[in-house]
């Protein structure tokens, strides 16, 4: 099992690539869909990090403390120790899959998503 910032590095690997910005903001966003897009097709969590429910949505703690430094600028490079080779064939797939059904959508929207009324982020946000 990949760690979250496994899957956030490859995102913004993934974004630069594209030459697309990818902020701390959508990234954790993109993170919160990817596992659960990992419960539907696997039965099983893409990674074992906590996401926590903050104002703006879902957030894994350990990305975005990592990130932080570039607040909502984009992210210039992915993190000290990436190594692409880590992820399988099956999370590579999985994280493709999310980043083309969701680059089309703006950051602000993807918030929007996250807070469903009746989804995972409004249960437990307080």
């Amino acid at each position: 099992m990949i760690r979250a910032l496994d899957a956030a590095n490859f995102f913004v690997d993934l974004a630069k690539s594209k030459n697309t910005d990818m902020t701390n903001l959508r990234v954790n966003k993109l993170l919160y869909f990817a596992q659960g897009w990992s419960l539907v097709r696997t039965g099983k969590p893409l990674f074992n990090d906590d996401i926590e429910a903050w104002d703006l949505g879902p957030v894994v703690p350990e990305v975005y403390v990592t990130f932080k430094p570039c607040g909502r600028e984009r992210i210039q490079d992915t993190s000290d120790g990436y190594d692409y080779e880590m992820l399988s064939s099956s999370d590579i797939d999985l994280l493709l899959d999310v980043s083309d059904h969701y680059e089309k959508y703006a950051t602000s929207y993807l918030v929007d998503m996250s807070h469903e009324p009746c989804g995972p982020w409004k249960k437990y946000h307080v």
